[in-house]
């Protein structure tokens, strides 16, 4: 400002002063230059005609193209709205460009070939842009060029048959959330910031690819690959300890947390009629628990040190103890 006082509405961040050119919609890609802009960087939207069709989903209180998805993927934003399948929209594509340092979509290849915004011909607008773009399937793989959907990609990498591992007769159905889409947009944050510091170390523009299925698969597989990791194979694929059945717990009130020298126990929760609880942080025996599962009795001499030194690092917040002859517990309100 003139006066030399902050204007309060001002970027801020270790990415202000970048400027994102963005062509994407739905969540792969909104979601990531959403995170960019959370980071500083100045966010230009480029939206069709109609808007980006995220815009309409859901229900919105007033204005029908504001929908919740969209105001959740798209803060820190300004969008302009072109015709790319027009001269003019195209112009004035280009005009953006020569001020962006990032060019980012998640169209596939081919139909931001046919636009005419393929990596080659943004980097012959302005030769040292970061070109980022974010599809289906990698260009050398057997899928290249189709579609893809978060739901697809699940079902491709094999998250659609994760519950399988841990009971065999679950049905197969993605997981509860658009997983494959945001976890790819993760991995474009972080390779776009790969490439903003090779341009400023180089002065060279940087060209980044995301394939969905390579990457959610790769992620899916950093522990479930397992023992098939190797060539022979030692073992089963599934990573033991995350598909290891977890048993439906005993209705409670409180969420127990039992440590023992042998490790962390949560899924324990006894009745609210059970507990007898001390109101210092220091350890006494009181009424053994009848309740106490014989499978976590441990020395008291250890828990209790365990559960003393938890307190003393302040990692423990508001605590009771339930305590017998062979058993000390941690209760979370």
């Amino acid at each position: 400002m003139a006066d030399g006082t902050q204007n309060q509405t001002e970027a801020k961040g270790p990415l202000n002063g970048v400027r994102i050119i963005d062509l994407t919609q739905f969540v792969l890609g909104p979601y990531a230059t959403q995170t960019l802009g959370d980071l500083g960087a100045d966010v230009i939207k480029v939206e069709e005609p109609g808007g980006d069709r995220q815009r309409k989903d859901g229900k919105p209180p007033n204005l029908k193209e504001m929908g919740p998805s969209f105001i959740a993927l798209n803060r820190n934003k300004r969008s302009v709205a072109l015709d790319l399948k027009s001269e003019d929209g195209k112009a004035a594509l280009r005009a953006l460009v020569l001020t962006g340092d990032i060019f980012i979509h998640n169209m596939r290849p081919s139909a931001i070939a046919r636009l005419g915004f393929s990596y080659e011909a943004v980097k012959a607008i302005k030769p040292d842009i970061v070109y980022v773009e974010a599809m289906g399937y990698a260009e050398e793989g057997p899928y290249a060029g189709l579609q893809a959907f978060d739901d697809l990609i699940q079902s491709a990498s094999g998250a659609c048959s994760l519950n399988q591992l841990v009971n065999p007769e679950a049905e197969l159905r993605p997981l509860p959330s658009i997983i494959a889409d945001k976890t790819c947009c993760l991995f474009a944050t972080i390779a776009t910031l790969a490439a903003l510091r090779q341009k400023e170390q180089t002065g060279e523009g940087q060209y980044v690819a995301v394939p969905m299925l390579e990457t959610f698969t790769g992620f899916l597989m950093a522990e479930h690959l397992y023992n098939q990791t190797f060539v022979p194979p030692t073992g089963h694929y599934g990573h033991t300890t995350t598909i290891t059945p977890i048993s439906p717990a005993p209705v409670a009130t409180r969420c127990l947390m039992c440590t023992t020298a042998q490790g962390t126990c949560s899924n324990w929760r006894p009745k609210a009629s059970r507990w007898k609880a001390m109101k210092s942080r220091s350890m006494a025996c009181v009424k053994p628990a009848p309740s106490a599962p014989r499978h976590l009795q441990h020395d008291l001499a250890n828990v209790g040190g365990r559960l003393h030194q938890g307190m003393r690092l302040g990692c423990i917040g508001q605590i009771e103890h339930l305590v017998n002859d062979r058993l000390a517990l941690a209760l979370f309100e």
